[in-house]
C-alpha cells in the first residue's frame, strides 16, 4: 500500500485519492487471490477513510444492479466520492464483463475514468471465478486491428 500512496501523490496530494487508490488496488489484489467480488470489495472497506467508507457502503446495500440511477444518487463526475461508488455498485451486481461495461457505460459522465479499475476488478473476477482465459467478450477483440500484436506482447509479459 505505500507504494500505492507513493503512486498516487504524482498526480493527486490528498488523502482522499490515497484512500481511493489504497481501497481500490486491495479490491483488486483479493480478486486476483481468488476472492469472490463481493467480499472483496466488503474487505476493503476499511481502507476508504472516514469520506469514502460510508458512501461505498451504500452504493453496496443497493440490491440490483441500476448503474444510471446509482450514477445519479453519487454523481457522474471524475471525483473519487463519485465514481467509486459506482465502480464497487457495478462491480458487485454485474454477471460478466459485458454487462459491466455496458452499464458503467449507460451511467454517463466519467465512464471512462470509473472503467480503469471497473474493468480490472471485473476482468480479474470472472478470469479467475470462472476460470476463462479472457473474459472480454471475442466479437470486442475481433474489432481490434492490432490484436496479434497486442497478445504477442501479453505473452511477452
Amino acid at each position: 500500500m505505500a507504494k500505492v500512496e507513493d503512486v498516487v501523490h504524482i498526480t493527486n496530494n490528498n488523502a482522499k485519492a490515497v484512500a481511493a487508490a489504497q481501497c481500490s488496488a486491495a479490491v483488486l489484489f483479493e480478486v486476483l487471490r481468488g476472492t469472490p467480488i463481493a467480499q472483496a470489495l466488503l474487505n476493503a472497506l476499511p481502507l476508504a477513510g472516514s469520506i469514502l467508507k460510508p458512501l461505498l457502503e451504500e452504493a453496496l446495500a443497493i440490491p440490483t444492479l441500476d448503474s444510471v440511477a446509482v450514477a445519479k444518487r453519487f454523481g457522474m463526475a471524475c471525483h473519487v466520492a463519485e465514481g467509486l461508488p459506482i465502480v464497487f455498485h457495478i462491480a458487485q451486481h454485474a454477471s460478466d464483463y459485458r454487462v459491466a461495461v455496458e452499464s458503467n457505460i449507460r451511467a454517463g459522465g466519467d465512464n471512462c475514468g470509473r472503467s480503469i479499475m471497473l474493468g480490472a476488478i471485473v476482468a480479474a473476477h470472472k478470469a479467475k471465478q470462472d476460470n476463462v482465459g479472457c473474459p472480454v467478450p471475442l466479437p470486442w477483440l475481433a474489432r481490434y486491428r492490432k490484436f496479434m500484436a497486442a497478445a504477442d506482447a501479453c505473452a511477452v509479459l
